[in-house]
This record gives structure tokens, sequence and C-alpha cells, in this order.
């Protein structure tokens, strides 16, 4: 995992309890201060800086042509929102990382098994 991300995963209860305490979500804001999440939180993100799970890197990244006016829909958005609720992009952001690294585990493996046949 690239230290950025890492750095983002470490910072994610920070975000997620100051969006909560921006919107009132009393159970979410306690939730994310509670220390044994938190700690899962450190301690997770450390395994995932030190192993060697694959990840999808953006320097090889092409998009089809198809999809070039959703992405880019899609980052003004994100940029929008970064702007209007930044706390809930950044956690936003975070979480979708979090959720993307199984698929690319599986990406990686169907790449190694097409390279290898």
């Amino acid at each position: 995992m690239p230290a950025p991300a890492g750095a983002g995963i470490v910072l994610l209860p920070l975000f997620l309890w100051l969006e909560a305490t921006d919107q009132n979500w009393v159970r979410m804001a306690d939730i994310a201060q509670y220390p044994a999440f938190v700690a899962a939180m450190l301690v997770g993100s450390s395994f995932l800086l030190v192993s060697t799970l694959p990840v999808w890197s953006f320097k090889n990244f092409k998009v089809p042509a198809e999809y070039v006016l959703f992405v880019l829909l899609g980052t003004g958005f994100f940029a929008a929102l970064l702007v209007a609720d930044t706390w809930l992009a950044l956690a936003a952001a975070g979480l979708i990382y979090v959720l993307m690294l199984p698929f690319s585990v599986r990406s990686f493996r169907r790449l190694r098994a097409e390279a290898e046949e």
C-alpha cells in the first residue's frame, strides 16, 4: 500500500469523527472515537503498509473511451464534494479505498493466472 493511502487510512477515524460531529451523528461520533476502533484501524493500516498486498496503481491506468465522461464527472463531483464537505469526502475516499482492496487482489490474481497460461 502506498504511504499516502496508508496515512489516509490511519486518519479515517478522525475524518469520520469530524463528519459525525458536524452532522450531529452521536452514535457515529462515539464509534469513531472508541479506542478499540481506532486501535484496530491503526493496527490494520500498519499491517497493510508492510504487506505485499497488490493494489491498483494509476500509473498504467487507461480509461476506455466510453467511460471517459463518467470518470470526468465523478472526478468533478468528488472535487466539488471535497470543497463543500471536506471531512465527508476524505472519509468516503478512505472507505472506498479500503473496500477496493479485495477487488485489487482479485484482479492481480486473475492477471497473474492469465500470464502463466
